[in-house]
């Protein structure tokens, strides 16, 4: 079997952390965006805490990574727990390194850097993650599973786009996060509003398919990209939702395009 090797994140390996989840210079200019928008928020992050990832290598080739930071670190989480650090991904995207124990060396390493407390897990009592089922390979609920997360009902998720709420907690107590109501703003009228995360470098590009589509849908309809972290209040003042049109919120994921169009027509009153 491959050796199996893991190396924190710094400032020297970037580019390797960038690169598993894609070309450090994909042809969509989106994605280009987004990831020098992930780059700088990783400089920053790395300049305020250390290191915020873990990346496994076999023969030198950096093929996955975990990626994590104290939860109170991201502006836009209301509610945010100074004890709890937020799992924001566990990446491993080549078949041929998968089944390998490479997603388990990462998070048995995250969950010992957490029980003793140490670097960007200082304090650390609970992680907490969503949950995603992306319908190939194992999901990330039931991976996480295996490690006893579980799932918490009636807790706002930290990913845009939704997902299943977990934790593991590591000691007691540890309180869950209130959920916020969606808040139909009056400025949202006429116009769309869609968030983004400087945390994920296909965020940028998620959110700019978004807008495109929703002007595809109507036209005349303006569209605002907004970063979330670089303006926390502007997406907790909505309840903590990812898409607004004319002052609504969008519960249809644009990965399904029919459902999502049918949704923003229905939202303009175009289709009863």
């Amino acid at each position: 079997m491959a050796a199996i090797t893991l190396q924190e994140f710094g400032e020297d390996n970037i580019d390797d952390l960038i690169r598993i989840c894609s070309p450090l210079d994909p042809e969509s200019g989106e994605l280009r965006t987004g990831i020098a928008i992930r780059r700088e928020w990783l400089m920053s992050m790395f300049s305020k805490y250390g290191s915020i990832a873990k990346i496994a290598y076999i023969e030198d080739d950096p093929v996955a990574e975990i990626m994590f930071y104290p939860e109170k670190a991201d502006p836009s989480v209301w509610g945010g727990r100074d004890y709890s650090v937020y799992l924001h991904c566990l990446y491993n995207p080549n078949k041929a390194t998968q089944r390998l124990g490479v997603g388990r060396s990462l998070m048995d390493a995250l969950i010992k850097q957490c029980t003793i407390g140490t670097g960007s897990c200082r304090g650390c009592k609970l992680i907490a993650a969503d949950g995603f089922d992306t319908g190939i390979g194992l999901s990330l609920i039931d991976f996480y599973r295996r490690f006893g997360f579980t799932e918490i009902s009636g807790e706002d998720g930290q990913a845009l786009w939704g997902g299943t709420s977990m934790h593991l907690v590591l000691s007691q107590p540890v309180q869950s996060r209130p959920h916020l109501p969606f808040v139909s703003l009056q400025e949202d009228r006429g116009h769309a509003v869609v968030f983004y995360s400087p945390a994920c470098q296909f965020s940028y590009q998620f959110a700019a398919k978004t807008a495109h589509m929703i002007s595809e849908t109507e036209p005349e309809l303006k569209v605002n990209l907004i970063n979330r972290w670089q303006q926390p209040d502007e997406y907790l003042k909505r309840g903590a939702r990812w898409a607004i049109v004319d002052g609504r919120e969008v519960t249809s994921s644009p990965m399904d395009g029919a459902a999502f169009r049918k949704e923003i027509r229905k939202i303009l009153r175009k289709q009863t």
